[in-house]
Formats: structure tokens, sequence, C-alpha cells
């Protein structure tokens, strides 16, 4: 039994391949468990429920989906998850007696009255001293200057305790709420109830499935309704239920990809508040096979309104067909560059450099799996082809000290590799190529001028966030690859290049626009004259 735990817990841990065919049918099976009429809040906080995107990393959670388990693999893995459950909530007791039973910490006095209410995300203790909202940027300080109330509440992905870090900027005028990992006992205990019962409810409904992949979809929810995620999903919608109450907040924004704790927060913010609006902010690339995203659940789980963060985001949501009764406007980006900064980092032809040398910009996300497929990549590229620097730069939310204790061959660096702690905007100046899979930085990086190249993995689906553009970009998947894509341009005529080099740049320029406090302000004019 402990080498088939053994088994499948590796086979868990590595990537999986699913073809598109396989794709879509496991969004279809989800869907049907999340909007069949027996359906509950409990249901929709099931993190597994939401297929994201085509990512091998979020595609990892669906293993032995097709393929199937044996009846002692199956065993091994109702034990294997009904121990990681029991380790849940014995490490959430823990965080109960660190949070004090409180449900949020925060620096400053709470509003009694909040016309905007943003929800937003802690990715490291040194961000919540910045006058800027990681995702919303300076919006909320430039809505209060126009005289409306204010807050943020970050859910906290620090790996520190939120009463620690509950300090920011005196000179703020936007209170920084950061949300507890925990709730009362008593809170703690009733999801708990709440879950387990969904769970016996999945269980029973499973039996009831005439098909195979809807049994199997059923039974798996009903193990994950016992999941961290799910555990997670319910507790911040009953912080947010609670904050809506306390602050009677008008509008509530959330950064909106799909998450399930999304959908729970817009059912709760309402149930607080019924008039309230909720609007999910799209901050980030829409993939080409992006899915919770761009479906319709019962009505309270949907957003009133969805803001874009440029032109590209906003076509591509209009085009969804089921979320046509959605209206979807542009609101920008704090990644947006200016054109002051894009013609100080767009630098000369890359052909016309790379005689001497050049910098190559390796940008991965914030996924260890990622990091290690690039960072591995680039190192095998650095002794193949030394002339070429390479610049490594980090998504804030993951740690190269674990990045290094996981993987031997970030010990020992070559001299040609270099982790970068400066700007972003100092990056794409000194870089000429941008190397990158997923990351939504790449589409900055080529606005400021750099020379795009995607490292496809053999066999899985693309994950490319310019897939609109894809025939438009240089794709690669081996080192010897790499090196024909560095010199490519040099056979190839000026017009050719440059011809190439606007219809991407032009394309990037319209993922992220810039911030436009007005358009959140026309929406608080639409619900003060209800």
């Amino acid at each position: 039994m402990r080498k088939q735990l053994a088994s499948v817990f590796n086979c868990r841990a590595t990537s999986i391949i699913l073809n598109e065919k396989q794709y879509t049918k496991l969004c279809k099976a989800c869907d049907a468990v999340l909007m069949a009429g027996s359906a509950t809040i409990e249901t929709v906080a099931i993190p597994w429920l939401h297929v994201i995107r085509e990512h091998p990393a979020l595609l990892e959670k669906y293993t032995h989906i097709f393929d199937g388990l044996d009846r002692t693999e199956s065993a091994a893995y109702y034990l294997l998850s009904r121990s990681r459950a029991f380790a849940v909530y014995a490490r959430q007791f823990l965080r109960l007696i660190q949070d004090e039973g409180r449900l949020w910490f925060c620096g400053k006095k709470i509003p009694s009255s909040v016309d905007y209410l943003f929800i937003s995300h802690l990715l490291s203790r040194s961000q919540n001293s910045n006058s800027d909202d990681f995702y919303f940027g300076d919006i909320p300080e430039k809505l209060v200057a126009r005289g409306f109330s204010v807050a943020i509440a970050l859910i906290n992905h620090s790996g520190e305790r939120a009463k620690s870090i509950r300090n920011q900027r005196e000179s703020s005028r936007v209170p920084r709420i950061i949300l507890s990992q925990s709730l009362p006992l008593r809170e703690e205990v009733v999801l708990y109830q709440r879950l387990r019962k969904e769970s016996n409810r999945l269980r029973a409904e499973a039996m009831r499935q005439s098909g195979s992949l809807e049994r199997v979809v059923y039974l798996r929810s009903a193990e994950e309704a016992l999941s961290s995620g799910a555990l997670g999903a319910l507790r911040i919608a009953y912080q947010i239920q609670r904050l809506v109450a306390q602050t009677c907040a008008k509008t509530v924004l959330i950064t909106h990809e799909g998450h399930s704790w999304e959908r729970t927060v817009i059912a709760t913010a309402r149930m607080a508040n019924p008039s309230v609006r909720c609007i999910g902010y799209q901050h980030a690339a829409v993939f080409r096979l992006q899915h919770a995203l761009r479906r319709n659940l019962s009505g309270e789980y949907n957003p009133d309104m969805i803001v874009t963060a440029g032109l590209a985001g906003k076509k591509q949501l209009e085009a969804s067909p089921r979320l046509r009764k959605i209206p979807v406007t542009i609101l920008g980006s704090n990644r947006a560059i200016s054109r002051t900064k894009r013609a100080r980092s767009t630098k000369k032809p890359i052909k016309q450099r790379f005689g001497k040398s050049a910098v190559c910009l390796v940008l991965p996300e914030g996924i260890p799996s990622e990091c290690k497929c690039l960072f591995n990549f680039s190192i095998a590229c650095s002794k193949r082809f030394p002339h070429i620097k390479f610049i490594w730069r980090l998504h804030p939310i993951v740690s190269f000290q674990k990045l290094r204790h996981r993987n031997r061959q970030l010990k020992n660096l070559p001299l040609s590799i270099s982790i970068s702690g400066d700007s972003l905007v100092n990056d794409f100046a000194r870089s000429d190529i941008v190397l990158y899979r997923g990351s939504t930085a790449a589409v900055q990086a080529i606005a400021a001028g750099l020379q795009p190249i995607y490292l496809q993995v053999k066999k899985e689906l693309s994950i490319n966030p310019l897939h609109e553009i894809d025939n438009y970009i240089t794709k690669i998947k081996s080192i010897r690859e790499f090196g024909r894509a560095i010199n490519l341009d040099n056979s190839k005529s000026s017009e050719v290049y440059y011809k190439k080099k606007m219809k991407i740049e032009n394309y990037c320029n319209s993922f992220f626009t810039k911030l436009n406090p007005s358009v959140l302000i026309k929406v608080n004019a639409k619900y003060s004259s209800r």
C-alpha cells in the first residue's frame, strides 16, 4: 500500500499532458456539476471544478481522469486525500491560534461607509508599504483624491502572519485590510461541516451518473470538497461578506481569473448588500483555451461587469458566447508602458547587435515548475552560446532560495546568468530578447522592443499568451532552435524585419492601456442614481 500511495503522489506531482479533445470534455463535465440544479455555494467553492486554462501545471490536478485507477490505486488515492484533508484542518487549527480568531488586521481605522472595496492580493511583506496596489495600481488613491471612500482587502499569499505585516505607509489614504488565514473556531467548524455535507452529497450524486467520466468527476469533486482550496474559498467569502456588511460597500472589485473564491465572494457580497455592484477585473492575458473566466454560472455567482486591462482582452471576452449578457469595458492596467519608458527601452534591431553579444531576459510565471523549465533550458543554452547573457526575472511570489533548494542546477550558475534585482523597465532597457512561456510580463517586454522567443514543450498544448498573433512569434523546442532564432533576422531584409516587429509591438501595446478611474466613477454614478 505504501508503494501505491507513493505512486499516486508521484504521478500527481508530475506534469500531465491532455489533448484538446480531452480538455474540452473535462471542462464540460466539471461545468455540469457546477450548473446542476442541486449545486450549492459549497459546490462552487471547490477549486477543482473550475478549469482555469490549458496550462500543464494547472492540469496536474486532473491526473487519472481519463486513464483511470485500478482498485488498489483508487483505495490509495482515497487514503491519501483523506490524510491530506486531516493535515489541512490540523494546520488550520494552528493558524486559528496565531491569528487570535480575528477576521482581518488593519493598521488604520476601517471606514463605516465605502464607495469602492477592492479585493486584491498581498504577495510579500514589502508590497504592503507600497503606495500603489500590485494589481489595481494607483486607482484606489486617485479615487480618494476625487472624494470617494476606498478600502483594499488583501488576500495574504506572503507566507507570513497577517498580524505581523498589518502596518502600512502613513501617507496612504487607503486602508489596507489583510485577511486572516483563519476564522474563529466556531466558524471554522461550521465551514468544515458544510463541506463535509457537500462531500457526502456529491458522492451520492456520483452513484446516479450513467457516464464513466461524469461519475469520476463527481467522485473527485467529493474528495476535493474537503481540500484546503474549498475551505479557503468559503473562508474568504465569509470575510468579504462581513466586510461588505460593515462598510456598506457600494462597489466591490475583484481580480477575475476564474477561481472558485471569486465566485463565492460575489455571491456572499450580494448576501450582505443585495444592491452591491460586483466587478471582475481581467488583469492578465486571456489564453486560447481559457475556460472558467469565459463562462457563466448561476446568476448570483457572475459579476455585474468585467473590466479589462486593455483592448485585446476586451475583444476576446466580448467574443465569448457565454459572456454576452455581461458588459465588458476597459479599465486599463499599471502594466502599461508609457511612451517615454518605451522609447528609452527600445533597442536597435537585434541583427545589428548579435555580432558582439546579446542579452536574453527570461520571464517565467510565478509557478515553480515553469521556473524550472525556463531556467534549466537557459542554463543549457548558456553553455552552448557563451556570448549570450541571460537575466532571470522572478515573479514576486517566487523565492529563488526555495527554487535553488529544490533544483540542483541552480546552485552553481554560469557567469553569463544573473538574477535581476532591478526594475522591470531597466531590465527591458538592457535586454534584446525575451524568452518566455505563459508569462504576461512578456507582453510588456515585447511592447518595449524585445524580440520574443516562445519555448514550446513537446506534445503539450500551447500556453502562449500571444496566441492571436502566433504566426508572428518565433517558437522553439530545442537548444539548436534557440540558436537559429537569435540569428534568424540576419538573413532577412530590414523591411521584412520591421514589418514583423511593428505587427507584434502594436498588438502588445493593445494588451495594456493606461488606468482610467473614470470607468469606475461612472459605475458609482449608476449605483447612486438607482
